[in-house]
């Protein structure tokens, strides 16, 4: 699985998450989220990621869809033969 970066010292409560849920947790989001977020960058395509991760390819587009809601960002460019992660992703 693909590190978890934090690119531009963008505050997401990554280092938050062990101790007491951390800035994503009370978003809303996940664990479960991150590691779409890691799935996606070691295999870019969504249709790729929602295999290693047991769930149906509409399941993590809403997942993905979700996540750019809750933060504001944009995680991912789509491109014609998969994704890209942004810097924020």
């Amino acid at each position: 699985m693909a590190a978890l970066r934090n690119p531009g010292g963008i505050s997401a409560g990554y280092d938050e998450i062990p101790g007491d849920g951390g800035t994503l947790l009370r978003s809303g989001l996940s664990l479960r989220h991150m590691r779409m977020i890691a799935a996606l960058d070691e295999h870019g395509r969504v249709s790729a990621a929602a295999q290693v991760m047991n769930i149906s390819q509409p399941a993590a587009s809403r997942m993905i869809a979700e996540m750019e809601a809750v933060l504001d960002v944009k995680l991912c460019d789509r491109l014609p033969r998969g994704i890209t992660l942004t810097p924020y992703g």
